[in-house]
């Protein structure tokens, strides 16, 4: 989590209030860029992770106000690094000057372990992809969700203890246990107001960018994002902050990373420009204040 303040004399109908961001880096860039250019002052960012889901978002809310703990073997596939943040005075005053938040929901997945939710990205790379071919067909079954996944995860475990390569507690808990869904469209609503309850701040809802001409799972997934959390922001009164229109108005290529073949990453350029138009755009979708 990012945490910055609008300084009073950037002439927002914000100035002086401090917020939090949460979300990727479709976020988190834009407002490092505004922090860079001196329209907004950094209170913390000490340790940063990226999320895509309200899940997610609740779990590293909860993590910095000190509500609870993450266990150093979880680490990796929740904030991408071998032991868990330390968490100190520091950040527990700046938590405390939050004023709304600014969160990205760009996601329908939720990948969990117990009650521990974890990064897919994260938990690919420091898992999957260390664990080498051996977990990949158990992967498999347990992102599609089929039934073979209990067998494949007793095999895994058998596979490995027979080459002397015998998986530590937790990284059999997580063979075992881990579960992996997509939320429907009325229990991601649902997931977005338990956040929101839960984190007792007026929010800013951002969904993942578009390209409403493509036909295509993504886009037709992305469309459907959008739409959701847009639902979501006006169940709850909350602010909603729709990045296509920008990118769309910028142009693809100027957008994205690799002449806009990169249909994830905004290039530095867009990142400065989506944190401006953020910036102006407070007051009209109420900065996170209703």
């Amino acid at each position: 989590m990012m945490i910055a303040r609008i300084p009073e004399d950037e002439g927002s109908a914000a100035a002086g209030r401090t917020f939090g961001v949460i979300g990727s880096c479709r976020v988190h860039n834009p407002v490092q860029a505004m922090v860079k250019s001196a329209r907004l002052k950094r209170v913390w960012r000490e340790f940063n992770a990226f999320t895509h889901g309200p899940m997610e978002a609740l779990q590293y809310l909860r993590f910095a106000r000190g509500e609870v703990d993450i266990p150093d073997s979880f680490a990796p596939y929740i904030f991408s690094v071998e032991t868990t943040p330390q968490r100190d005075e520091a950040l527990a005053e700046a938590v405390r000057q939050i004023d709304f938040m600014i969160v990205e929901i760009s996601s329908f997945a939720r990948l969990n372990c117990g009650l521990y939710e974890f990064q897919q990205n994260y938990f690919s790379e420091h898992f999957v992809r260390r664990g080498g071919i051996d977990f990949l067909e158990w992967w498999r079954n347990v992102s599609q969700r089929n039934p073979a996944a209990v067998s494949s995860a007793d095999q895994l475990v058998e596979m490995r203890r027979a080459g002397d390569k015998t998986l530590r507690p937790s990284e059999e808990e997580i063979v075992r246990t881990l579960q992996f869904r997509e939320f429907t469209d009325d229990e991601l609503i649902e997931r977005i107001m338990e956040m929101a309850r839960d984190a007792s701040l007026p929010l800013i809802l951002v969904p993942h960018f578009s390209f409403d001409t493509e036909d295509n799972p993504i886009s037709a997934m992305r469309l459907r994002n959008r739409r959701v959390v847009k639902e979501a922001a006006r169940h709850l009164g909350a602010g909603f902050f729709d990045p296509t229109d920008e990118l769309l108005a910028y142009g693809r290529e100027k957008a994205l990373k690799n002449d806009g073949r990169d249909i994830y990453h905004y290039s530095p350029e867009f990142d400065a420009h989506v944190g401006s138009r953020i910036l102006e755009v407070l007051p009209e979708v109420g900065y996170g204040m209703q």
